[in-house]
């Protein structure tokens, strides 16, 4: 598959997410807890996906046992947590925009990991990357920098859970298809969040009203399944570090989105952030290669 459409599926994954806000906000209104959206978004996952595989191929279910820390760590380890220390590093700081840029630091540990774990180069090309992602997103929430201690270590524990999903996930992606890491990572959230909340007073609040079952279907479908599918199968051909950093343009997404539907406003300098974050995906895609641009005029270059 070309390199460039496994670019495309993971910036359609990322528009997808950052219509997370929304599905948050209207669910939040209808008197769910945090932690109960995480665990039913993470249940009725589990649940379309494993009609999914049911249907498609019931080989797709075979897994090695020795495998499973992979997906507990895609499941529980980033997905779960990652939500959990998102959601108390807003409470800490008291603040959105605060809590949204310390979770953008994930593509320094997903860098530095890959580096680590999988030989990936860290070259110019990508640190230019990452210093306009970072500016762009905190001047997309609005350049707040304040914060406690604690609400500082709740946001970075949230950077480096959601940069766990493309360490574990190129892991996946190397010996199961998309669908079966898919799966088996929202299986294992399900598991974690089911001792964080209060599932049966959830499920009771959902099954009870048909515009509360129709918000949570769609969120399942549409924001989680269809994205971490797309996200997933972009690892297969995208190093882990430059796919966290293409994943930056779901605060610019969730921007645009909160001024077209709650009607928000957006200023002069979140919408240069717009623009740094769209910059270094730009660079991302630009290749550097002296001897095709040379073979293509006729040259010859000496190694």
């Amino acid at each position: 598959m070309n390199k460039k459409i496994n670019f495309l599926m993971i910036a359609a994954a990322a528009a997808l997410w950052g219509m997370i806000g929304l599905y948050s906000s209207f669910l939040s209104d209808r008197g769910y807890t945090n932690m109960q959206i995480i665990f039913l978004r993470s249940a009725l996952t589990t649940v379309f996906m494993g009609i999914f595989l049911l249907i498609k191929d019931r080989k797709l279910f075979k897994i090695d046992i020795k495998d499973v820390w992979i997906f507990v760590g895609m499941g529980f380890l980033s997905f779960c947590m990652f939500n959990f220390f998102y959601f108390n590093a807003i409470k800490l700081n008291n603040s959105l925009s605060m809590a949204c840029i310390l979770m953008y630091t994930a593509p320094i540990f997903v860098m530095i990991l890959s580096a680590v774990l999988f030989k990936e180069k860290i070259t110019l090309q990508k640190n230019i990357s990452l210093f306009l992602t970072i500016i762009g997103c905190v001047l997309v929430s609005g350049g707040n920098v304040s914060m406690t201690p604690l609400g500082l270590l709740a946001g970075l524990a949230t950077g480096f859970g959601y940069s766990l999903y493309s360490i574990f996930g190129t892991y996946a992606v190397k010996k199961y298809s998309t669908y079966t890491s898919t799966f088996y990572a929202f299986l294992f959230s399900t598991i974690g969040s089911l001792f964080m909340c209060n599932p049966i007073d959830a499920v009771r609040i959902t099954v009870q009203s048909g515009v509360n079952t129709a918000l949570f279907l769609s969120f399942a479908v549409i924001n989680t399944a269809l994205p971490y599918m797309l996200y997933t199968k972009g690892l297969e051909k995208t190093e882990a570090s430059k796919a966290i950093i293409i994943c930056c343009v779901e605060p610019v997404v969730a921007t645009v989105l909160g001024v077209l539907v709650l009607k928000q406003s957006v200023g002069f300098v979140s919408a240069l952030g717009m623009l740094f974050v769209f910059a270094a995906i730009a660079i991302l895609n630009i290749k550097f290669d002296q001897n095709k641009t040379a073979q293509k005029k006729g040259y010859e270059l000496s190694e």
